[in-house]
């Protein structure tokens, strides 16, 4: 850590004296996090009798994370931004990443390059170019978003038609460069992803609505690290791209080459969210997605129920809608939300029907859903039941909740209870690699499974740049574990409750 503060002031010294010499002004932001929290396990394997956590992970942890953005401006039209990021770090953990370089010596090597990117004006026009390493999310409203909402490498160009309409468009390269394999002539061959997304965003008196439309082209071998397909590097890809079935077809090694019928599968999403403040205090939003993944081909799979060998196919394809009231007033906003995607039919032959994804964000809920005060990142120290559902494919919820309550001043809360259920079919669980449907960053849930989340939410503001977060959460588990128990595993589970406590100090500068 101590040539990190010093490789920091010095860049200061630098920016300095180039400041002088070249009149660019730099400005420095920051924030730093400190986290603590418990947080529980969502489900019980019983085994030869001894009953066991699913998840064996620390129920207690404490991190920290700490960002420096330094920006260069040259001119009103030219200007540079570099965002370092130290962390996340978990207290005591001595790894050189996931989350160490925090145990005695505090020495671990854990800086990384979170943005990086140029900013330009064309001058007397209005037109803006974003050039780097920076978020790019795509367009939406009503509980974030389900397509995309992550840093990449990518070049956005945004120009203004009129004061109520606009124009953008983007060239993004998620992956690239990844693909290994033990034949050296073929590195890095069909290991690309690009997108190209266009919006049109409109705003009239008390509305805006953004249409947008974004293609894509996916090689064969994105989805592999080298070539044995269990040792895949592009994880949040896959889960949200490729049919949930096939994470256990590719750790079998059963998603051979042979199986692959085209190099590149094309991608497509299309969304329109729209916000009404018409009738204000009410606030609505809504918004709609759809999204295609063609795949590269077909996988051989199991199914464990009949033990007979069958062919799947790699193609995703759905929708999904979900929508947000608000009333505003004098001691708080109750609001309710809902949302509602397509599930999987049960004919693995056909591919799914679940909404592919590139990167979403759900943030509805705090517990399962993304948690918007950045706290999430306990799930690096603890287990993956907290930020568990970002995507909201094959699922259906309905929630309510109110915000911003305040009894002592400076102290503000927010409740919120959902219902969360599933819209896939029971019959693809016979296909399926996970005894409990929790994976990466998203839980499969049939329509015979549900479950009911509680937040509590708190903030205290102690200065303008200081803040302290207190959460409460708790799941109450509904999954079948009868049309669970017969996956691969075969294993006897037992639901079990979730829950967490967590409490943040988060300064900002």
């Amino acid at each position: 850590m101590k040539w990190v503060v010093g490789g920091i002031l010095a860049a200061s010294l630098l920016f300095g004296g180039t400041t002088m010499a070249g009149a660019v002004d730099f400005r420095f932001q920051g924030e730093i996090l400190f986290g603590t929290g418990f947080l529980s396990s969502a489900f019980i394997t019983e085994r030869n009798g001894q009953r066991t956590e699913a998840a064996s992970a620390d129920k207690f942890a404490t991190l920290q994370r700490f960002r420096l953005q330094m920006e260069a401006i040259a001119s009103e039209t030219l200007s540079s931004l570099l965002c370092l990021e130290v962390g996340d770090n978990l207290w005591g953990n001595n790894e050189s990443f996931g989350g160490g370089g925090a145990a005695l010596g505090t020495d671990g090597q854990f800086v990384k390059v979170r943005h990086a990117f140029m900013n330009w004006t064309v001058p007397d026009t209005s037109l803006s170019m974003r050039v780097g390493l920076q978020t790019v999310p795509a367009p939406h409203t009503a509980g974030g978003s389900s397509i995309l909402n992550n840093e990449v490498a990518s070049i956005v160009a945004s120009y203004r038609v009129t004061d109520n309409v606009g124009i953008s468009g983007a060239w993004l390269r998620p992956f690239n460069d990844n693909y290994s394999p033990a034949d050296v002539s073929n590195v890095n061959r069909l290991d690309n992803l690009d997108l190209f997304m266009l919006s049109v965003p409109v705003s009239g008196n008390g509305w805006q609505v953004t249409p947008w439309g974004m293609l894509g082209m996916s090689g064969a071998n994105t989805f592999k690290g080298d070539e044995r397909q269990y040792d895949f590097k592009n994880t949040i890809l896959y889960m949200n791209l490729l049919p949930y079935s096939y994470l256990r077809a590719e750790a079998n090694g059963n998603m051979g080459r042979r199986f692959q019928d085209r190099d590149y599968g094309r991608l497509l999403f299309i969304g329109l969210p729209v916000v009404v403040k018409v009738f204000e205090p009410l606030r609505i939003e809504a918004d709609f997605n759809y999204g295609y993944s063609q795949g590269v081909g077909r996988y051989e799979i199991t199914d464990f129920r009949d033990h007979a060998t069958r062919f799947a196919e790699t193609r995703r394809e759905g929708w999904l809608a979900k929508a947000l009231v608000e009333y505003e007033t004098e001691w708080g906003i109750p609001g309710v939300f809902g949302w509602y995607g397509s599930g999987d039919d049960g004919n693995v032959g056909n591919g799914s029907e679940r909404m592919p994804a590139i990167s979403p964000c759900g943030n509805f809920t705090s517990f399962v859903g993304d948690d918007p005060t950045g706290f999430g990142m306990l799930v690096s120290g603890l287990n993956a039941t907290y930020d568990l559902q970002l995507n909201y494919a094959g699922t259906w919820g309905l929630g309510i909740q109110i915000k911003d309550v305040s009894f002592i001043e400076d102290l503000t809360h927010t409740l919120r209870i959902a219902r969360w259920a599933g819209t896939n079919s029971p019959a693809m669980i016979k296909y399926l690699a996970s005894t409990d449907g929790a994976g990466n960053r998203m839980s499969y849930l049939t329509t015979h499974d549900s479950m009911i989340e509680c937040n509590l939410d708190s903030v205290y503001t102690f200065s303008e740049n200081l803040s302290a977060h207190i959460q409460f959460g708790y799941v109450l588990n509904q999954m079948d574990m009868g049309a669970w128990n017969p996956s691969y595993r075969h294993e006897d589970l037992k639901t079990a409750d979730a829950y967490k406590a967590s409490a943040m100090l988060y300064y900002t500068f």
